[in-house]
């Protein structure tokens, strides 16, 4: 089994836990967002398994998964107070204008959009990491104990390797250097397979908190 096989079913872990966590009642509003994500993902890769089995593109599902996680993260970051309301519904109208403007200049939406994935991931790089300065400003007593920390920390380091390779190694470089191309995507996948352990943990996180308030 590929790395890359292993990084498609690590997206199971952080389903699990939160979904363990979500019928145990011990989400928040903002974890309970999240974890809408976290089944959205799930459910695209289970998707893309079955298209890559009967060797069909996937451009499509992905494509979908990035516009529908990118307006829940937007959400999400809203919640958190990260941004005001103001700056969310200008955020939110930057974001759908310019998806659809890279839909309509690249015109197939079958295919996977490296120019939507590297928006996308810019947007929210950069509400990640206003979310930590500000978390990190403030009390930090339990800073860690804050399934907001881990939420942003781990969207700051995937968005941010995200866009360097979808940037530096699109699927035409596969044509370049082969070999680097592989390579490059199995370092990808090892990061995705952390990135999900560390969402795991954005669910502990809350249960543990959840469990102190009530002991």
């Amino acid at each position: 089994m590929s790395i890359i096989d292993l990084s498609t079913y690590s997206a199971i872990f952080p389903f699990i836990i939160g979904f363990y966590s979500y019928i145990k009642n011990k989400l928040d509003q903002i974890t309970k967002l999240f974890f809408i994500v976290i089944l959205l993902g799930t459910f695209s890769e289970i998707i893309n398994i079955i298209l890559w089995e009967y060797k069909m593109p996937n451009g499509i599902v992905m494509n979908f998964y990035t516009l529908i996680s990118g307006i829940l993260f937007l959400i999400l970051f809203r919640k958190s107070q990260t941004l005001r309301v103001n700056w969310y519904y200008i955020l939110l109208c930057f974001y759908c204008i310019g998806c659809s403007f890279i839909i309509f200049i690249n015109k197939d939406f079958y295919i996977l959009d490296n120019d939507l994935m590297i928006f996308t991931n810019f947007i929210l790089m950069s509400l990640a990491s206003i979310t930590l300065i500000k978390m990190t400003n403030g009390d930090i007593d339990n800073l860690f104990s804050q399934p907001l920390l881990w939420i942003s920390a781990t969207l700051l380091i995937f968005s941010t390797a995200s866009n360097i390779v979808y940037s530096l190694f699109p699927d035409s470089a596969y044509d370049i250097n082969p070999q680097l191309y592989e390579q490059i995507w199995d370092v990808h996948g090892a990061l995705n397979i952390f990135c999900n352990f560390l969402y795991s943990y954005v669910f502990i996180c809350t249960f543990k908190n959840r469990f102190i308030l009530s002991s």
